[in-house]
């Protein structure tokens, strides 16, 4: 089944499920990469779902393959760059909030990046994910 196949089931209900959660899982790793389109429709079904009983696995899930798909563009595992936080920033604001799942996408990102522009700071900051105390 393919992700759109299965972001049309989500979108059918607007709640992700284990099952839905799991099937995603093998269509967005199936060739071992995640990459930027997965990315942005997972983005898409996060935004979707976003304050509906979903299941526990979705966050988890949702936080690794975002953070997959960002080190896979970098080409260089813990570097997080100009275009990155440009793909990040303007996803997570799409729908004009950072909700609590996209807000520990961002932290995990930045807590495990071993480098990161500043404008990634800049923007967390300004989104109120960190605060300035935070990075230093």
């Amino acid at each position: 089944m393919s992700i759109l196949e299965i972001q049309n089931d989500v979108f059918s209900d607007g709640v992700i499920d284990a099952d839905e959660v799991s099937r995603l899982e093998e269509a967005v790793y199936a060739s071992g990469v995640v990459s930027m389109e997965s990315a942005s429709i997972l983005f898409e079904i996060n935004d979707a779902v976003t304050g509906n009983p979903n299941a526990p696995e979705w966050e988890e899930f949702f936080i690794r393959a975002i953070s997959d798909a960002i080190t896979a563009s970098e080409g260089e595992i813990g570097t997080i760059g100009p275009e990155s936080v440009t793909f990040l920033i303007e996803h997570v604001l799409a729908d004009d909030e950072v909700d609590d799942t996209e807000q520990a996408m961002l932290l995990f990102i930045r807590n495990h990046a071993t480098s990161v522009t500043p404008e990634l700071d800049e923007k967390l900051i300004e989104l109120r994910v960190l605060t300035e105390t935070d990075i230093l």
